[in-house]
């Protein structure tokens, strides 16, 4: 009877529920943060403008910045100077 009534293996027990309880909290905060792309959109976000940058050198989206690529005609530059008429 008396080792009925000890205590002995709660803390065992206790601390298996606690680690139970914290694992299916992080399995269900991972999966929730998977399945809304909660960090490709923390990511994704400000990198595009810096992407547009990167690659053409405006401050644009990829996608926009593509046409103001610096080898692109409206943006050459001429080594001729103006032609100034007398």
């Amino acid at each position: 009877m008396k080792r009925l009534r000890s205590q002995g293996g709660q803390l065992t027990i206790e601390a298996i529920l606690i680690m139970t309880v914290l694992t299916s909290l992080s399995i269900f905060a991972s999966r929730y943060i998977k399945s809304n792309e909660l960090l490709a959109s923390v990511v994704e976000g400000p990198w595009r403008p810096l992407q547009g940058m990167i690659e053409n050198g405006v401050w644009m989206s990829g996608d926009k910045a593509k046409a103001k690529h610096p080898s692109q005609k409206e943006r050459h530059s001429s080594n001729e100077g103006e032609v100034i008429s007398p």
